[in-house]
């Protein structure tokens, strides 16, 4: 059962005249279309939201204006915002920090709980000007380019709102394929530590499940620290390529660089393969495994271009049953892809100008059958050519 669910999406790009109709989601939601509707950008703003609610934003961020609707633990959550690329210095003293080299700022953010009748209970709002809790609470002096969900995670009521965002996960298989680890980075490892009992191991665990990092880095850990997790990837993994019968972190040495742990997989009859030497299949249906079991069981996991990001033998590895604990937002094209998937999980996504419009099967009166719908699909202008 899903702890957290990503409900709806809408996102408007005030610079380019991009334009996100509001996109309701499913616990498994599979984008469909043509080349260039804006399938990854889709992603790419979400992912984009998670780091400004965060505070984790490193590059420039657009004028945007957004509301996301999610469910944490029960209780439904509405973050709207706006941001402006360029602020004028604040007279007010409400915030005075670093106020002149600002290049963009929220003009207008607000968290808000939508209860069970509808009735929304603001939980904080604020201006250019201006910042106010329901709560009661004095509102410090904040800048205006971070968000108020980062800047105050440590408090009650937003903290639950803080840990969602963290749990969203874009499965990135590129970035993972060359990180390796430095020797010297990591001397604690090399010892295993005494057993724990079952309370602490589950504690840690669950932190480790929990922070930030690549997929690859939490198999790092795991692999000195979490035998047995390990050991139930790799049996899943040979599953899929029983001729691999093996997974390690090998410490590599080199006479020009530092020596560094590197991620091995053992074939039988070839040895040990290093990860820049495996098939991108194989990397990349290890790393998803891993994710299955090192992200927290309540993630929301972003995957674009499924066929290229994974592969479509990792397709086979999805539960579509309801009983899956993790929501996934997932894009392809390929037929392979979405003939596997139930239709009641597709969303057609379709572009005018600038407007992206999604849609579900149903909304076109596709065929009952699975078959049916896909051959109706592919002949559909919205998905073919990218216009309703």
């Amino acid at each position: 059962m899903i702890k957290l669910k990503l409900i709806s999406f809408s996102y408007i790009n005030k610079e380019t005249n991009w334009k996100l109709n509001q996109l309701e989601f499913d616990s498994l939601t599979l984008l469909v279309g043509a080349t260039g509707v804006g399938k990854t950008k889709i992603l790419k703003a979400l992912t984009s939201l998670k780091d400004l609610a965060l505070g984790e934003t490193t590059s420039q961020i657009d004028n945007i204006h957004f509301s996301i609707t999610f469910e944490e633990l029960g209780v439904l959550y509405l973050w709207e915002g706006e941001t402006e690329s360029t602020l004028p210095y604040d007279t007010t003293g409400f915030d005075a920090l670093n106020e002149n080299s600002l290049s963009f700022g929220f003009a207008f953010e607000k968290l808000s709980i939508i209860h069970p009748n509808l009735d929304q209970e603001t939980l904080f709002k604020r201006t250019r000007t201006d910042l106010t809790f329901t709560n009661g609470k004095a509102a410090p002096k904040i800048a205006l380019n971070k968000s108020c969900i980062g800047i105050f995670s440590e408090e009650d009521t937003i903290k639950p709102v803080y840990t969602a965002f963290k749990k969203i996960v874009l499965f990135d298989f590129e970035a993972s394929r060359d990180i390796v680890f430095k020797s010297k980075s990591v001397p604690n490892l090399k010892k295993a530590e005494p057993e724990l009992d079952s309370e602490l191991y589950n504690e840690l665990l669950t932190y480790l499940k929990n922070i930030n990092a690549p997929i690859v880095a939490k198999l790092f850990i795991a692999s000195f620290d979490f035998k047995d997790v390990v050991n139930k990837i790799k049996t899943e993994f040979n599953q899929v390529f029983d001729f691999i019968t093996d997974i390690r972190f090998h410490l590599e040495s080199s006479p020009n660089k530092e020596d560094s742990y590197v991620l091995q997989i053992y074939e039988d009859g070839v040895g040990w393969i290093s990860s820049y030497d495996m098939s991108s299949g194989m990397l990349k249906t290890l790393l998803f495994l891993s994710l299955r079991y090192l992200e927290p069981k309540d993630s929301i996991i972003l995957v674009d271009e499924f066929e290229n990001s994974l592969g479509i033998n990792c397709i086979d590895l999805f539960d579509f049953g309801s009983n899956r604990s993790s929501q996934y937002i997932l894009t392809s094209h390929h037929p392979y892809i979405i003939n596997k998937i139930p239709m009641n999980h597709w969303k057609i996504v379709s572009r005018e100008a600038g407007t992206v419009i999604v849609k579900n099967a149903s909304d076109y009166n596709l065929g009952k059958s699975r078959h049916d719908a896909f051959k109706q699909l592919i002949n559909l202008a919205a998905y073919s050519e990218g216009r309703d």
